[in-house]
């Protein structure tokens, strides 16, 4: 397989500039279906060698996987025994086995093991449903494949809920096509006062896979607390930053682990914006998003120094990111791109919902702003980066494809519109028409 890294696990290193945005060419766009547009929930997209896959719902609501070959433009399509409801959770991964194999998982939050397999290598009209383990499958969310560094293919998964749910690890034998826990024990175990929320695993630029988590209270996500770090040459035995190993599965307040501590509720710490990049020495570099004293929302930094972490803000923003409760959080900041620069300095860019994109240049050596400025547009807004359609509240979502580029160097991305998360509960009143999902290849 040409990339045995997990599509998630973030490149090592970013070289160059904060991007500008739109400076980039549409080669061509492929429809693929009508698809449900009453709320958001990410679809995927994979490609590998000459065949590409997408997965997403259908205008009922159905799960469909369809697969072309990338010098066709018909997609070949399957539609699998579920249908997504409200909730925003429910997204789709897929991955494919060094045999050809694909593999599908998605539509779960708390719901027994949804998961399909092909039996002819590459044919998605010949997925079907296959048990895993058989253990600890009632109740799961938030599942991933992903590779190991000899190209196995890894499943992880939460069992149990928000606030009460451990972290699963299974590995695939493709000779036997079947698959077995990779660890003995959860990877992390809240000791039924928490759940750990992780970001990850990522592939450092050290041979390091690294690992960022919080531990969050119960559903409500303003109980995210605690930032923590881990790191492993092989996902079985881990270690702390400074070299220590660390027994499994990870536990609330293991100093070892610990980046910084926070209260148990309302610190700003947010389960879907905090995320690791890598400085110009291959250090590791966390951010996050947290409250500072004035209980302002800011990006942090954190990087480990001689014996402890160091942890810096990054923005001045006088706003505040107020959430609370549970269901799915609308996201109001994010975290971008790391680039380094010429002159050895880490520049990040960020945005938020009351300040466009910036770009902002960190001291290589105290991590302390040196400048920020605006991310600038590289020309006005392509026509397939505009929202279709004049239902009030559309949202247009571009997806990156995960897995090999085109033959050219050309990027894959999916494209439709919907309306926003809605906390994962029904909306009332009328709802948009299906909206056209479509393949937007593309050439920087």
């Amino acid at each position: 397989m040409k990339n045995m890294l997990f599509p998630t696990l973030l490149s090592a290193l970013a070289i160059g500039f904060c991007a500008p945005l739109f400076g980039e060419k549409l080669m061509e766009e492929i429809p693929i279906s009508e698809v449900w547009s009453g709320h958001s929930v990410n679809f995927c997209l994979l490609t590998e060698g000459d065949r590409q896959y997408a997965g997403y719902y259908d205008q009922d609501r159905n799960l469909v996987v369809a697969s072309r070959r990338l010098t066709e433009k018909k997609w070949t399509k399957k539609v699998l025994p579920t249908k997504v409801g409200w909730d925003s959770h429910n997204f789709i991964t897929m991955a494919v086995d060094g045999n050809g194999d694909l593999h599908v998982s998605g539509n779960m939050h708390v719901v027994p093991l949804i998961y399909f397999r092909t039996t002819v290598p590459g044919d998605v009209t010949t997925l079907r449903t296959f048990p895993m383990t058989g253990k600890d499958e009632e109740r799961c969310t938030y599942p991933n494949f992903f590779f190991d560094k000899d190209g196995n293919l890894l499943f992880h998964y939460r069992i149990g809920r928000s606030g009460r749910g451990d972290e699963i690890y299974n590995i695939y034998d493709r000779k036997t096509h079947t698959w077995r826990r990779l660890l003995d024990t959860p990877l992390s175990d809240g000791e039924n006062k928490a759940s750990a929320y992780f970001s990850g695993p990522t592939a450092g630029p050290d041979g390091y896979i690294h690992l960022l988590w919080m531990w969050r209270s119960d559903y409500a996500c303003e109980t995210n607390h605690d930032l923590n770090y881990a790191r492993s040459k092989d996902m079985v035995h881990w270690e702390s930053v400074r070299g220590e190993a660390v027994p499994l599965p990870f536990r609330p307040g293991d100093p070892k682990l610990l980046i910084f501590s926070t209260e148990p509720t309302g610190s700003g710490l947010i389960n879907n914006c905090f995320s690791l990049r890598f400085d110009g020495q291959k250090r590791p570099l966390v951010f996050c998003h947290k409250y500072d004293a004035e209980g302002k929302s800011q990006i942090f930094v954190s990087r480990f120094e001689k014996s402890a972490w160091l942890t810096r803000p990054v923005t001045n923003w006088d706003q505040r990111w107020d959430f609370s409760a549970g269901g799915t959080v609308v996201k109001m900041v994010n975290i971008g791109a790391l680039a380094i620069l010429p002159n050895g300095n880490p520049e990040i860019s960020v945005s938020s919902k009351w300040s466009k994109g910036q770009c902002i240049e960190l001291d290589a050596a105290t991590l302390k702003p040196v400048t920020v400025r605006k991310q600038k547009s590289a020309g006005p807004r392509p026509a397939y980066r505009k929202i279709r359609g004049d239902f009030p509240g559309l949202e247009l979502h571009l997806l990156p494809g995960r897995g090999t580029a085109g033959p050219n160097g050309e990027k894959y991305y999916l494209r439709w519109e919907t309306l926003g998360p809605h906390r994962d509960k029904p909306r009332k009143g009328p709802l948009p028409e299906p909206s056209e999902l479509t393949l937007c290849v593309i050439k920087e």
